[in-house]
């Protein structure tokens, strides 16, 4: 599929879009406004487990304003990288 180009992407950036699909509280369409608009911010932030991710959700610390630095942040203070 990749190989005969029928998609426009690469598989890597396929991959990565699945990955958002794949997880339950990104893909939840009530999340949709609170969320950066980012698709790699929201690949990023898929990594996160889903726990983690509705708690940020809810306590605003994930919101639609988010900025690739402030998402890196977020990804440092939850894995204590």
């Amino acid at each position: 599929m990749f190989d005969d180009k029928l998609v426009t992407c690469s598989k890597s950036t396929a991959d990565m879009y699945r990955a958002i699909a794949q997880n339950r509280v990104l893909s939840n369409s009530e999340n949709s406004r609170k969320l950066p608009a980012s698709w790699y911010g929201l690949y990023r932030l898929s990594r996160l487990p889903e726990p983690v991710l509705e708690e940020y959700i809810a306590d605003e610390n994930i919101n639609a304003d988010m900025t690739g630095k402030d998402i890196t942040a977020v990804i440092r203070e939850v894995t204590n990288v």
